[in-house]
């Protein structure tokens, strides 16, 4: 009996061993799994830790700082990573942004770029994207980066318009300051600048305006059917024009155009495009072949009067070359000329014999002389 116990208790400890052998493989089979079908979550986890400067600046460079924290310790992975900027960003042209660190079985890293802004970036959040590789496979996380606008708006109105001066008010109604403000009188269609073209302003802080103004002429175009196909092409691109006869005169309601230069609070020389309209009413169809004319307010250069002059001049100098040439065949001839012409021998009276019957009062008193 006591043979049997012992059997019996022998079998026991058999079938206890051989449930433990069934267990731990069980587990080793799980872990297996496991580490085989992984998700990259709860391998490593990936965080923005900050940016400097805070908001970023376009055209300025920024450092970033990301930090990579390891969530298992089932031995050591292949980390990658590849920061792979788009626009506006971008990174030097020796640093192609892959931070390649190996099997790694560190609890923590932290990846630094620096990272350049395009000096023309949009404002507010742009993404910034993060490949990285977790044992050869790929994925991606994007981080938003905070860009400030440097730039500033404008607004303007005529203010005043007195003969061919135009007074143009400008206002500064962005946030930021704007350094340097030169407002300029670009080429174009309806008019031209009389004298200067531009207008230093000095610096506009938000909210500040200033007054610029300019001499400005109307431009005229002509187009003739002899003209040839260029001047045509120059006629027919000025818009809104209308045909008088065979003359192009520019539109009656009509835009000026003008620029802004400035520069920004990072320091990047900017040029905003305005216009503004001007309404003229034509008051003459007198112009002269410069390309100018009389609108309203504006006055174009006018020749007609210096036609006069050439021709008053041509007349004297052609009856003086005359009188040169006379007065050496014919001196006496030229002096009895200029003798008959003088003012003085004009209204000189003429002596001579009176012969007719004098008046009998005249008779009388000539009688009465005598008697005395």
């Amino acid at each position: 009996m006591e043979k049997n116990l012992i059997t019996a208790n022998g079998m026991k400890i058999f079938l206890l061993l051989l449930v433990g052998v069934v267990l731990t493989n069980v587990v080793s089979a799980q872990v297996t799994t496991t580490n085989l079908t992984f998700s990259p979550d709860s391998i490593v986890q990936i965080q923005q830790l900050r940016y400097d400067p805070y908001p970023v600046s376009p055209g300025d460079y920024f450092d970033f700082w990301i930090s990579v924290q390891s969530l298992q310790s089932y031995g050591a992975y292949n980390l990658k990573f590849v920061l792979d900027p788009t626009y506006p960003f971008s990174l030097d042209s020796n640093d192609s942004g892959e931070r390649d660190f190996g099997p790694n079985d560190a609890a923590s890293m932290v990846l630094h770029y620096k990272v350049r802004v395009d000096q023309n970036a949009v404002a507010g959040n742009n993404d910034l994207k993060l490949d990285y590789y977790v044992n050869g496979i790929e994925y991606t996380q994007t981080f938003s980066i905070d860009v400030e606008n440097p730039q500033t708006t404008f607004d303007a109105v005529i203010q005043e318009i007195s003969g061919s001066s135009v007074s143009i008010a400008i206002a500064n109604t962005g946030t930021n300051t704007a350094n340097s403000v030169i407002v300029k009188i670009p080429d174009q269609d309806s008019f031209i600048a009389s004298g200067t073209n531009g207008q230093m302003v000095g610096n506009l802080n938000s909210g500040d305006y200033s007054i610029v103004g300019f001499t400005l002429l109307p431009k005229r175009s002509f187009s003739s059917t002899s003209d040839s196909t260029s001047q045509t092409a120059s006629t027919s691109s000025v818009k809104g024009t209308q045909s008088s006869g065979s003359d192009n005169y520019q539109s009656q309601n009509t835009s000026l155009k003008f620029e802004i230069d400035y520069t920004d609070s990072i320091g990047v020389r900017r040029t905003v495009d305005m216009s503004l309209p001007l309404k003229l009413s034509p008051v003459s169809s007198s112009t002269s072949t410069t390309g100018y004319s009389s609108y309203g307010n504006f006055r174009g250069r006018q020749t007609s009067s210096w036609s006069v002059w050439y021709t008053v001049l041509i007349i004297f100098g052609v009856g003086g070359i005359i009188l040169f040439i006379a007065n050496k065949k014919n001196p006496k001839l030229v002096k009895g000329i200029f003798a008959k012409i003088n003012p003085k021998n004009l209204f000189k009276k003429k002596k001579g014999n009176y012969t007719g019957e004098l008046p009998d009062w005249i008779k009388n008193a000539k009688e009465k002389e005598k008697n005395k």
